[in-house]
């Protein structure tokens, strides 16, 4: 429908309203057939339900204010939102939130709809389920293996969690720490050891998310996305890690799958895993490789236990979920709920402060004036 270039032009329109903007939209949905209307009408309600999740996960806190025009957040019709965009204010000229919500909404539902038609979240669904299909008859026994995980988590150290401080079914002593009880179900690896898998799927609003990110980062093919789904695999300890890895591209390679990215760990090497993404940590430890199967790219991680709880719980830069904040308050809530129309300071240090503690509150902890990593 539209090539990257037209996506990346198109956004200009999204702070700058003019008539010449509708009517190449307007002009965009008459040219379309009926098959490709119904899947830019169902990227509508994916991105509506994606950005509320976006505000809901990482900006709650100013939901009122980033409340969209409620005839933008419920027409069913493309049409009618480039309607709603040209509707004039007091001043007689088109409104600068709702024509920025309804052209881009409009833009977005392109964006999200090429992506599904391409390549739809069933057909991922399919050729993910035909890997683990695999992987549950080459790597693991059959069944379910349920265990219970004591985290203990040192406050002295931002709450991380060192190999030492991971009980498996059985309780510790660790005077200072903070015990947190986790239950787990895992699959039996053949010749001895458990493994958690757990897959990921991108959704299509989140897979245009990472291109606007990749843009930002000046990636040469930014609209190339390799971790469209994949599986993490997390495990007792380092060795584990290497044996489960390493069984596992074996396994693949021997099913006619090749190594896109060669299997990489970051334990000893205190480098980022993806030197391209400013945003990442070089404390978030794992080993993780790109592996290309019957025409798809998986990318499979694998982390140690006391890693996985540290990433989960921790208040190290290697925390996915404030690593994710920080992603949020730098690229996707600025973009999508700019200062200029919201009135919110993303980059004012009190505001990402504030956002930083409910955060932290949400992961548990009770925590005065934590050492600030934004």
């Amino acid at each position: 429908m539209l090539t990257s270039k037209d996506h990346e032009r198109w956004q200009n329109d999204w702070l700058n309203s003019s008539a010449a903007a509708v009517q190449k939209r307007m002009l965009f949905v008459q040219r379309r057939t009926a098959i490709e209307r119904l899947h830019l009408s169902r990227a509508v309600e994916l991105i509506r339900a994606g950005r509320e999740r976006l505000v809901k996960d990482y900006a709650y806190i100013f939901s009122d204010q980033l409340q969209p025009d409620s005839s933008v957040a419920t027409t069913p019709h493309l049409e009618r939102l480039l309607q709603l965009a040209l509707q004039p204010n007091q001043h007689g000229k088109p409104d600068p939130q709702r024509w920025f919500e309804a052209i881009g909404l409009f833009d977005q539902a392109i964006s999200v709809a090429q992506i599904e038609m391409k390549d739809s979240t069933e057909a991922v669904g399919h050729d993910l389920d035909a890997l683990i299909d695999l992987l549950r008859t080459t790597v693991f026994e059959d069944g379910f293996e349920k265990i219970v995980i004591y985290a203990y988590h040192d406050p002295k150290n931002g709450y991380g969690v060192k190999e030492e401080d991971i009980g498996v079914d059985r309780l510790l002593h660790r005077e200072g720490f903070v015990r947190r009880k986790a239950n787990m179900t895992c699959r039996r690896v053949h010749n001895d050891g458990i493994a958690y898998m757990h897959h990921r799927i991108k959704d299509p609003f989140r897979v245009w998310l990472k291109v606007q990110r990749q843009i930002i980062d000046g990636r040469a093919n930014p609209f190339e996305i390799n971790d469209r789904c994949g599986l993490m695999f997390v495990v007792p300890n380092v060795g584990d890690l290497e044996k489960l890895s390493l069984a596992i591209v074996e396994v693949l390679v021997s099913h006619g799958a090749k190594e896109d990215e060669l299997l990489e760990m970051n334990h000893m090497t205190g480098t980022r895993m993806d030197a391209h993404n400013i945003q990442s940590s070089t404390e978030y430890k794992l080993a993780k490789a790109i592996i290309q199967w019957r025409g798809r790219k998986f990318e499979f991680q694998f982390m140690t236990f006391h890693d996985y709880y540290t990433s989960l719980r921790s208040l190290h830069d290697s925390n996915h979920e404030l690593y994710k904040l920080r992603q949020a308050m730098n690229i996707y809530l600025p973009l999508l709920w700019p200062e200029k129309i919201y009135g919110v300071e993303w980059q004012n240090p009190k505001i990402r402060h504030l956002l930083k503690e409910w955060k932290i509150a949400q992961l548990g902890w009770r925590v005065s004036g934590a050492e600030d990593i934004f």
